[in-house]
């Protein structure tokens, strides 16, 4: 009864300790409640248990049933007095439980984030779909592994930087893009060809849901900042706004959990041109862009993965991560069922956060073939 968290609406998102330790304590707090009301209680007999309570009844139930019944069978004094007595017990508890939920809400470290385990139903999804889709599928180009380029070095996706930045790699993409689309053309140009025209969310989310995906994860906005939704802090640089003029994100999330499906984005932490994204001003991309860009994306579409990337560039702290994952544990409104991975700062990947992502075997540049992961 009073015991279990599940009928206790106060102790949503606790940890198990929490619930164990409110539900011990309303237990104690009930009884030692129930001994004040035997003491209390008249002899006389119009003041035997209410008609339909019945001494078989838990005293518990006997003792909220008094307390909100009044003045039945002459019995006003012992009920006021139990009503007395009951609403000590119950501010008590009241007060102990809001102490104890301050005490067991995540803070701001690595060790608190850490305790966080991960969530049930991803343990059990096995298989999932993952999607790039961006302005950079337009071009959908990179070299291959028969170009005798690394693994980090044939990702479509970085056309953009790889096109831009020296390199020794840079000479592909030159040529490609010169050849195609002349050397006058702009990478933001390629807006004008995704237009998404066949695009057909309903679909996508049956096909994966007959390959038996358990969840999909879509690429909200990767390095070069393009949103797939209609950000706020993408002005006339997101899908809604330009492009196929449609919130691409929204649509194939409803289609996704109307097959009943989860849903989850990959998140870039950097921007490789954002004009604040640099060393000097590195606090206020992170205070005034990216922190409040994660928020509205979270609030708006309620994702059950946050899949970050880019993080390697600062330290977690640098990029407030703690924080972050403070608000989403305590605070958003998936904070019971979002899982999150573990790219939340140069130092943290396949260490802290949620469940661990190599890529091709990797962490970073190191092999991670015979490495022991303690999460999923």
């Amino acid at each position: 009864m009073l015991g279990h968290c599940s009928s206790l609406h106060l102790l949503s998102n606790t940890n198990a300790l929490y619930c164990r330790a409110v539900s011990c304590l309303l237990r104690r707090l009930t009884a030692r409640a129930g001994q004040a009301l035997q003491r209390g209680k008249p002899n006389s007999s119009p003041c035997a248990p209410l008609q339909g309570v019945g001494g078989q009844s838990r005293r518990g139930k006997v003792l909220w049933h008094q307390i909100f019944t009044v003045n039945q069978n002459g019995c006003k004094y012992y009920i006021c007095r139990n009503a007395i007595i009951m609403k000590k017990y119950f501010l008590s508890v009241l007060f102990i439980i809001s102490v104890l939920k301050l005490s067991a809400q995540y803070k701001a470290t690595w060790e608190s984030i850490d305790s966080r385990p991960v969530p049930a139903w991803f343990e059990d999804a096995k298989f999932g779909i993952f999607i790039h889709w961006g302005l950079y599928s337009v071009p959908a180009y990179s070299p291959t592994a028969r170009d005798g380029v690394g693994v980090y070095q044939r990702y479509a996706e970085w056309y953009w930087h790889r096109w831009k930045e020296k390199s020794d790699i840079q000479h592909f993409f030159t040529d490609f893009h010169n050849r195609v689309y002349g050397p006058d053309f702009k990478y933001q140009d390629f807006v004008r060809y995704f237009k998404a025209e066949m695009y057909d969310p309903s679909l996508w989310a049956e096909i994966f849901s007959r390959a038996g995906a358990k969840y999909v994860v879509l690429v909200s906005k990767h390095h070069e900042g393009f949103t797939l939704w209609p950000s706020g802090y993408s002005c006339n640089w997101n899908a809604m706004e330009v492009g196929p003029h449609r919130d691409l994100l929204g649509d194939l999330t409803k289609a996704v959990k109307e097959k009943g499906l989860k849903m989850g984005y990959y998140y870039s932490l950097l921007e490789w041109y954002h004009p604040l994204y640099k060393k000097e001003t590195i606090e206020q991309y992170v205070d005034q862009h990216m922190i409040p860009q994660m928020k509205e994306l979270v609030t708006a579409y309620k994702p059950d993965i946050l899949w970050t990337d880019g993080e390697w560039d600062y330290p977690s702290d640098v990029l407030k991560s703690t924080e972050f994952l403070q608000w989403l544990f305590n605070e958003s409104p998936v904070k019971e069922t979002i899982a999150i991975n573990d790219r939340w700062g140069k130092e943290t990947r396949s260490k802290h956060g949620g469940y661990y992502t190599t890529e091709y075997d990797l962490v970073h540049d190191g092999n991670a073939t015979g490495m022991k992961f303690e999460r999923p």
